[in-house]
């Protein structure tokens, strides 16, 4: 066997390999089952409502009840009443209680949009707990796009994701920015799933693994002002 045909053969059993990991992987964070992974993931991915009572997301409790709008979820965790002593910059800043940082990014990579960034810290007893806003630059449109949170599951090491509309209520879809310029609508969470996701400890994490890769090999470390 040719070295050029010898190495395609790798690449597609390696491809095949991870394609798989990840179906399964993703099955059983959604669903709690790794059976029939492949339907159970398209199943999820054209999921219409969060609502719907075949495709309840997440399997286990998560540690805070999932509010249905972003007004109620601002109220839950607080974020209603924290304040900041200056507007966020892309350096992070502490809430003048202790219990939030946060920071904002002048442009998206994944988003194509300026972002606000809010994280918990352990004081404020939401340990796990980030949440961010995708502001519009649209004048004529809603100033917040849309509000995504990223929470750790309960007595584990992945994380579950939710995403809300313009509209401020809880959303089966989330919008992305691609490479050619253009605003794409994806499933959530199955869309969060695929960024979030590290092939090698095999985990759904806050930070996306293409940033913790960027960082591994980037002597200087990968700019953190760029992260989604």
């Amino acid at each position: 066997m040719g070295k050029i045909c010898q190495s395609t053969v790798l690449l597609t059993a390696w491809f095949n390999t991870s394609t798989g990991q990840f179906l399964e992987d993703a099955a059983i964070h959604l669903s709690g089952s790794n059976k029939n992974a492949a339907e159970t993931y398209t199943a999820y991915k054209h999921r219409t409502s969060t609502q719907d009572p075949k495709l309840p997301y997440p399997p286990t409790k998560p540690s805070i009840d999932i509010p249905e709008t972003r007004e109620e979820l601002w109220t839950l965790v607080g974020l209603d009443k924290e304040k900041f002593e200056h507007p966020p910059t892309h350096r992070w800043q502490m809430s003048q209680s202790g219990n939030w940082m946060i920071r904002r990014i002048p442009n998206s990579k994944v988003k194509g949009k300026p972002r606000i960034i809010y994280r918990s810290r352990n004081s404020s007893g939401l340990e796990g707990l980030s949440i961010v806003e995708t502001e519009e630059t649209d004048p004529a449109l809603a100033p917040v796009r849309e509000t995504e949170m990223a929470i750790k599951r309960q007595n584990s090491k992945d994380w579950d994701f939710f995403a809300y509309g313009s509209d401020g209520k809880l959303d089966a879809a989330s919008l992305f920015y691609t490479r050619s310029g253009k605003t794409i609508k994806g499933p959530a969470p199955v869309s969060c799933l695929a960024c979030h996701y590290n092939r090698r400890t095999r985990l759904f994490t806050n930070i996306p693994a293409s940033y913790l890769v960027a960082e591994k090999f980037n002597s200087v470390g990968a700019d953190s002002s760029n992260r989604p």
